[in-house]
């Protein structure tokens, strides 16, 4: 499975909160993998996060998404969003990620929405007691 790491947890990421241990321990033995790109990749890289980021893009962790493939794919989501973050959906609509580390409840209604991100659905890490949603297997995907 795949995972994006929202900007507004970025810098728990960066200093290995207990809430972001599950998701950081997962990225380093290869259970899942991070993506990004276009803005999101800007937003992430403006914060701690920065490291881990160069890190995990060297040891094959994260995979990056064109900035062109992204802006088509935000131009064809034609419904209303309750967040400002299109440009997250996009990434989980290309990218095919189906779970976000992230405190942003407006984004988190986007991510769980059937008519934005199905077949499977979006779930939301938000607290270590969510460590259930990261999957036990190693991510062949992205």
């Amino acid at each position: 499975m795949c995972l994006i790491v929202d900007a507004n947890v970025a810098n728990e990421c960066a200093e290995g909160t207990e809430d972001a241990k599950p998701v950081l321990r997962a990225l380093a033995t290869g259970k899942i993998k991070c993506v990004s790109g276009g803005l999101h990749k800007q937003e992430l890289l403006r914060t701690r996060f920065r490291s881990l980021y160069l890190q995990y893009i060297k040891a094959g962790r994260l995979t990056e998404f064109g900035e062109a493939d992204l802006q088509r794919v935000s131009a064809e989501i034609d419904i209303e969003l309750e967040s400002n973050d299109r440009h997250v959906i996009a990434l989980a609509i290309l990218s095919q990620a189906r779970l976000l580390f992230s405190r942003d409840r407006p984004l988190h209604a986007d991510f769980t929405n059937a008519e934005l991100i199905n077949t499977p659905r979006g779930k939301v890490y938000q607290h270590s007691c969510h460590a259930h949603l990261i999957p036990q297997s190693v991510c062949s995907r992205c």
